[in-house]
């Protein structure tokens, strides 16, 4: 015991659930385990299911990642798929990817009647036919197979949702073939959709294998790990452990593992590895490698390694069978997200501030310009002048909502700005009584001042005393008229 020591044991827990184990210490000090014993694991299917579904048309097709070829196919009625990496397009490479795929099925005496493929596959197939006794479907010129397409878009989501959980930018060729053939295996692991049955996952129809959590479940793709590495001198200082990505898991009965190492890049099997938490430098170091081999981001491609768009409507594809609730909303958040993109580049382009305000002005003044102010404009009621004035208000908030939503990040233009020389109706209509009337104006013209005698003033002065002290107590409303009008309203007679 180390006394008035700060650090206790549960500060140490809490170290190694957040860190991890130490690494000095797997290097040094680890050993190899006893080898687990193999224990076939496997569960019966009844014989009338396989005897009812005996034969198999296999739909196969052709997909690239990064100019990675693969080779893939979905069993029917099984659904069973597969996804085996092809190194080029030679018919010999293909044979022997399509070798490994019909093993399987004989294996678990079911037998391939048909196999439906692109015509382009008609040159290497038609030796398949003659020798295996397979009946060949070949498709129409621009015509794909319905099910071959949908498996490869099924499996192109699943490497694509395994892959953004990673968190890598980008991974090497190794890591693109290993995360395809995963992506096919564990469609494999639970019932299909469209199978034959909902209890058995297609790998037990055709294996009998079930899920084993320490095997299958326990480490995930990409997970950082130091595998256990058995060296054959025992006394030197090399290390026991190597930093590696994890794959996946082996396809053998043991508990074998499938990981990469960070020092070359190398495929490896162990079985003893030991969990790390990642950290930015390993994910650097991975992204380097795949740098390396000139992969800048992974995406789909055609065997040229040419950038293809995920179509999902392809000529000769029935989705009505094939499609899900799920599908059709990546659909349309794909098209949305298309249709923003769109848009955003519409109001990337620089705009001049003087434009812009032009534009708003004109749209405000759109009815002041069109109505012209007559000589009886001082009949408009209150109210319609504030009915106006509301809707002219109601319009410029609009038009700034508008501006401050679209151009957010508008380049400021360094020109003057200058106000724009225009009325609105509520101006128009004042300046227009205050030269009528001669009301609020304070410049007044010679040409229309009227001087009266001091005779004539004393005459009003008296009037407008007498009528102050009159209705004194009273309340007045007073309303101006001009002459024509008065005349009108209160007749001829009027003095």
């Amino acid at each position: 015991m180390i006394k008035d020591c700060p650090v206790t044991i549960e500060d140490i827990n809490i170290a190694e659930d957040i860190w991890g184990k130490d690494i000095a210490y797997l290097k040094g000090k680890s050993t190899r385990s006893r080898p687990t014993p193999v224990r076939v694991d496997q569960i019966e299917i009844p014989v009338e299911l396989k005897m009812k579904h005996q034969e198999i048309t296999l739909c196969i097709d052709t997909m690239y990642i990064n100019g990675l070829g693969f080779l893939t196919e979905i069993g029917h009625p099984l659904c069973y798929r597969s996804c085996v990496p092809v190194e080029n397009g030679t018919e010999r490479e293909y044979y022997r990817a399509l070798d490994s795929i019909m093993r399987v099925y004989n294996s678990a005496d079911y037998r391939i009647k048909i196999i439906e493929c692109d015509g382009e596959y008609k040159s290497m197939m038609d030796r398949v036919c003659d020798d295996m006794n397979i009946e060949m479907n070949y498709t129409n010129a621009s015509d794909h197979v319905p099910r071959a397409e949908r498996n490869n878009r099924t499996i192109k989501e699943s490497f694509r949702v395994a892959l953004h959980r990673t968190g890598y930018s980008r991974i090497p060729k190794l890591m693109i073939r290993e995360l395809a053939e995963l992506s096919a295996e564990r469609l494999n692991m639970f019932p299909a959709k469209h199978g034959i049955s909902s209890y058995y996952s297609p790998e037990a129809l055709l294996t009998g294998r079930i899920l084993n959590f320490n095997k299958h479940c326990k480490y995930s793709f990409g997970e950082y790990v130091q595998a256990y590495h058995e060296n054959t001198k025992k006394s030197d200082m090399t290390e026991r452990t190597i930093d590696a990505i994890y794959l996946r898991s082996s396809r053998n009965y043991q508990r074998g593992h499938i990981y990469m190492n960070l020092n070359t890049g190398m495929r490896i099997t162990t079985s003893k590895v030991t969990p790390i938490p990642i950290t930015d430098i390993v994910k650097k170091k991975v992204e380097d490698i795949a740098l390396k081999q000139g992969i800048n981001k992974v995406k789909f491609t055609n065997k040229k390694g040419l950038d293809i768009p995920n179509s999902d409507w392809i000529a000769g594809v029935d989705y009505d069978k094939y499609y899900d609730e799920e599908s059709i909303s990546d659909e349309e958040d794909e098209a949305y997200d298309t249709d923003n993109e769109e848009s955003h580049e519409e109001f990337d382009e620089e705009i001049d501030q003087e434009e812009l305000d032009n534009v708003i002005a004109d749209k405000y003044n759109t009815v002041n310009d069109t109505e012209e102010v007559e000589e009886d404009s001082d009949h408009r009621s209150d109210t319609d002048i504030d009915t106006l004035v509301e809707e002219i208000e109601s319009d410029f908030r609009e038009i700034q909502e508008e501006r401050e939503e679209l151009l957010p990040d508008i380049r400021r233009s360094t020109r003057d700005r200058r106000p724009v020389e225009r009325l609105t109706y509520i101006q128009r209509m004042q300046e227009a009584q205050e030269c009528k009337f001669n009301l609020f104006s304070d410049n007044i013209s010679s040409e229309n001042t009227l001087e009266y005698e001091e005779s004539d003033a004393y005459v009003m002065a008296r009037f407008i005393e007498d009528y102050n002290n009159k209705y004194e107590n009273e309340f007045s409303f007073g309303q101006q008229y001009s002459l024509k009008k008065g005349l009108l309203k209160f007749g001829k007679d009027v003095q």
